[in-house]
């Protein structure tokens, strides 16, 4: 709950948001008063326990970024209120509570525009092989292509990928690929656990190609 330590002061309380906050999303701590509105002769100081930066520092509300590699900790939040017209000061506090973290991809980026074949080669035999390991993860395969990338190019380089794909006899409906317009030509690999969010990367699902149905005639 918040404290207040001068009861002689305007009625005001500091609260937090309603429920607890997902990773990823941000924790909005806002000073009620009992009227309809703030007196204009307030001013406020926040601090928040564990953060430095933070919006709207100086005004009645704050809100404070969840990032999604922290879940199941809770944010606390202090302001002190200096009410000029009674000259006196109120001091608030108050915490929220933060979900615990989903699960995000496991992955690994590298640049293969210049790479020869058997590198990547090397790199996906290594990405098969933690897949194997882990039956329950989905593997996706990232490549990014500058925007003047022509179309051979990005079948000759998606076909390398796929035949030795075929070559290893890894099963294909683990593996979906997915293209992006980058500024340099490279790939990504990514395990993806069971609930893992895909936006963690901004990766859109609908967008996903299963390996088991790729044909550069339905891509690109």
């Amino acid at each position: 709950m918040a404290q207040n330590s001068a009861a002689a002061c305007s009625k005001l309380s500091l609260k937090g948001p309603a429920g607890i906050t997902q990773p990823g999303d941000s924790v909005a701590f806002n000073v009620a008063s009992t009227g309809s509105k703030h007196p204009a002769n307030l001013s406020f100081e926040w601090k928040v326990e564990g953060y430095t930066f933070f919006e709207g520092q100086g005004t009645s509300q704050i809100s404070v970024p969840a990032t999604r590699d922290v879940g199941n900790v809770s944010v606390t939040a202090f302001v002190k209120i200096n009410d000029q017209k009674s000259g006196c000061s109120i001091f608030l506090s108050e915490s929220a509570g933060i979900g615990p973290t989903m699960p995000g991809p496991d992955h690994y980026w590298f640049v293969f525009g210049s790479q020869r074949d058997r590198y990547v080669r090397s790199h996906m035999d290594l990405f098969f092989s933690k897949l194997a390991n882990n039956p329950n993860v989905e593997g996706l395969i990232e490549l990014t292509f500058p925007q003047d990338t022509t179309r051979q190019r990005k079948v000759s380089r998606l076909k390398l990928i796929d035949k030795h794909l075929a070559y290893r006899r890894f099963s294909p409906e683990r593996i979906s690929y997915y293209l992006r317009t980058g500024e340099h030509e490279r790939i990504r690999t990514i395990r993806m656990s069971p609930g893992a969010d895909y936006g963690y990367f901004g990766i859109d699902r609908s967008k996903l190609i299963k390996a088991e149905e790729y044909k550069p005639t339905k891509i690109f």
